[in-house]
């Protein structure tokens, strides 16, 4: 694959996630691309956060508008790409003037969560050059390039460790019915890590008093401080099953199912879509759903992990990068 992007201009928006923004900035840098990054949020507060995700961005568009010319106009000349990456607050309308001032930039967005959850992102779709997303049904729906996530090299590099501190590990946001569905799955075992997290506390009561979520899981069990992700490769590197709850609306598979491939450790997910995927194997990953027992729990956590192949390097961020700058 050619390598076009010596000394190309590239202005990357992405959210500020355990450290991926800049991973995925380092990755393209690699190519030999200038990379300019910033978040493609416009507000940290939790109230800004709730407008955009509620759907009411109309109340502060000059805000937003303001945010990103700032940021976009003074180099507009002198840019290659524009990538989004899961943009929730940038007007397809701003896009397109940015697109009459320089006519040779090329706009690319990407996805990791579904358009029930981003719903403004659908927009953008016809205003961008490229148009990638992690779930597959809004692929096939919208007829949009179809790109799962993607490993960090450092999961790689656990992929020999035998760690058995932990017979289960969980490490997500408290949402929906996960707590329920956790306490399930680990019923009756052994050595469990769960780590739980809300961004904000109201968020938290919100969900559990008015969305009727969160059954059983009480303020006092979840935390408002997110894990580093070195102490998230540290639990999944003391981990024989990694546990993965997707949220109801969504199929793609999250990053954890892909970097749990990529580290060489079993897998129990809810998510009935990784059937689909050709590194699918029973031995190593468990679909659990309303009729998956104790039982086979139990026989799954007992089965040897079968590590005949290496198709997990497929997902690598570097692959992944590349696909989304040349495709």
């Amino acid at each position: 694959m050619p390598n076009n992007h010596s000394n190309k201009n590239v202005l990357l928006f992405c959210p500020s996630f355990f450290g991926y923004d800049k991973s995925i900035k380092q990755e393209i840098e690699a190519l030999g691309a200038k990379v300019s990054l910033f978040d493609e949020r416009p507000f940290k507060s939790f109230i800004g956060k709730s407008i955009l995700r509620l759907n009411l961005s109309w109340l502060i568009k000059k805000h937003i508008e303001n945010y990103f010319k700032k940021i976009i106009y003074p180099q507009i000349n002198d840019l290659d790409f524009l990538v989004f990456v899961n943009p929730e607050s940038i007007p397809s309308s701003l896009i397109k003037e940015i697109k009459l001032l320089n006519k040779d930039i090329k706009v690319i967005t990407y996805m990791w969560d579904s358009f029930l959850n981003k719903k403004n992102a659908k927009q953008l779709i016809n205003v961008s050059d490229s148009f990638f997303t992690f779930d597959p049904k809004d692929a096939k729906q919208y007829s949009v390039s179809f790109l799962p996530l993607f490993y960090v090299s450092e999961y790689e590099g656990i992929r020999t460790k035998k760690g058995n501190k932990y017979d289960f590990s969980f490490i997500g946001t408290a949402h929906s019915d996960r707590y329920e569905i956790l306490k399930k799955i680990t019923s009756g075992n052994m050595n469990v890590f769960s780590f739980l997290y809300t961004p904000n506390k109201l968020v938290f009561l919100y969900k559990k008093y008015f969305c009727n979520e969160l059954v059983g899981l009480s303020l006092k069990g979840v935390s408002s401080t997110s894990m580093s992700r070195e102490e998230v490769i540290d639990v999944i590197s003391d981990s024989r099953v990694v546990i993965d709850i997707n949220h109801p609306s969504q199929v793609g598979l999250t990053i954890r199912t892909i970097e749990t491939l990529a580290a060489g450790k079993k897998l129990i997910t809810t998510n009935k879509e990784i059937k689909n995927y050709d590194f699918y194997n029973e031995n190593n990953i468990l679909y659990y759903h309303s009729e998956t027992t104790v039982n086979d729990v139990s026989k799954f956590i007992e089965q040897p992990f079968s590590d005949c192949c290496d198709k997990y390097k497929e997902f690598s961020l570097k692959n992944w990068v590349k696909k989304v700058l040349y495709e």
